[in-house]
């Protein structure tokens, strides 16, 4: 997804359905020359195509909504919240005692019944397999 050929291809599916919707063409907007003490003796970089114009556009936006996605969901929450449906889904709570403990409900005593962790193992398999 993050390559040049990619960008091509992209280019060309808008240029084929502009084409066919009857839009305007994608052209380049209207190059500004920065003012000559930004730029020194130097001339300006300006681009001479619309690939050119647009694909530096199209990697930072890929970069940010790639480390965006990331960081949303490479969380500690999420993980917590996986390992926790493991527990539900197989019924396994030998390694998740930790991750259980933030749990008041399952670590709490009501009306005088206790219920542990552990009373979620064999009431979790039986609906799972039963």
């Amino acid at each position: 997804m993050r390559t040049s050929s990619a960008f091509d291809s992209l280019l060309e599916d808008v240029n084929q359905h502009q084409k066919m919707m009857d839009l305007v063409p994608v052209d380049l907007p209207q190059q500004r020359r920065p003012p000559r003490h930004f730029t020194s003796p130097a001339s300006s970089h300006t681009a001479t195509s619309i690939s050119d114009h647009y694909r530096p556009i199209y990697f930072r936006l890929l970069d940010s909504a790639i480390t965006q996605l990331t960081e949303r969901f490479s969380g500690s929450g999420l993980t917590k919240c996986k390992q926790l449906e493991n527990v539900l889904l197989t019924g396994d709570v030998t390694d998740e005692q930790d991750l259980l403990s933030l749990y008041a409900e399952l670590n709490t005593k009501h009306d005088g019944l206790t219920c542990t962790a552990s009373d979620v193992s064999p009431q979790s398999t039986s609906l799972i397999h039963g």
